[in-house]
């Protein structure tokens, strides 16, 4: 009965971040679509800057990400634990707050975004390489969020990847896509609804992950009682 009670809160909780998604997306057409004006790139400082290849020492373990280990925009592994001296030489990008990350292989739509409120990453996890990752000033965090979650951007991505054996976007690619610079006041209204829908989703992938601790925890407790009653 308290396993089928976690899986109906994360599965209400999914269906609300779906229809959050939904609603952002729509806002974020409605105020952007076919604006022409400024361009800038991820690559050209109009929104950031790029995250590079390097991390901090630590002590003891963190939880490191694998493009693999994200479904969507939702990390669903974190089984894997490294050590700053024994760690796979791609594990080597430093998450922070205010950041989005997203896969450099084509069709691979894999994303993540980093807020204020995310749950542990910035101090308990390490990305790979295998991904981009962008430290974006905080009025544009959420309409670049918005845009890398388009069709338009994972097309444009596809396009632009190279390679002979494994194809994905280089620098040279992402600095062809071209992404409108909103105005103040165009970022103001898509960010008053957008800050507040972002937070509450982000507040769900919290809930779902203590939720799915939780859930896991008890399943490891079950399994090891019946092990025990078979010994016995």
């Amino acid at each position: 009965t308290i396993l089928s009670s976690l899986d109906k809160k994360i599965e209400l909780n999914n269906k609300i971040t779906d229809n959050l998604m939904d609603q952002v997306n729509a806002t974020f057409s409605n105020i952007f679509s076919g604006k022409t004006g400024d361009v800038g790139t991820l690559l050209d400082g109009s929104f950031g800057e790029i995250v590079k290849a390097k991390i901090d020492p630590f002590d003891g373990e963190k939880i490191y990400i694998l493009t693999a280990d994200v479904d969507g925009t939702c990390i669903n592994n974190r089984k894997t634990k490294i050590t700053f001296d024994n760690r796979p030489s791609r594990a080597n990008m430093q998450p922070d707050a205010w950041t989005v990350w997203f896969a450099k292989m084509k069709n691979s739509r894999k994303l993540y975004f980093i807020n204020n409120i995310t749950y542990a990453v910035p101090e308990h996890y390490i990305f790979s390489t295998g991904f981009y990752g962008f430290k974006l000033r905080k009025e544009f965090f959420y309409y670049i969020w918005a845009y890398l979650c388009t069709d338009e951007f994972d097309s444009l991505k596809n396009t632009y990847s190279t390679g002979t054996t494994m194809q994905a976007i280089n620098n040279d690619g992402l600095d062809k896509i071209k992404i409108y610079i909103p105005s103040e006041d165009e970022l103001h209204l898509f960010n008053v609804f957008a800050e507040k829908a972002y937070n509450q989703i982000q507040a769900n992938y919290n809930s779902n992950n203590k939720l799915e601790e939780t859930r896991d925890t008890l399943v490891s407790g079950l399994m090891n009682g019946m092990h025990v009653l078979t010994e016995d």
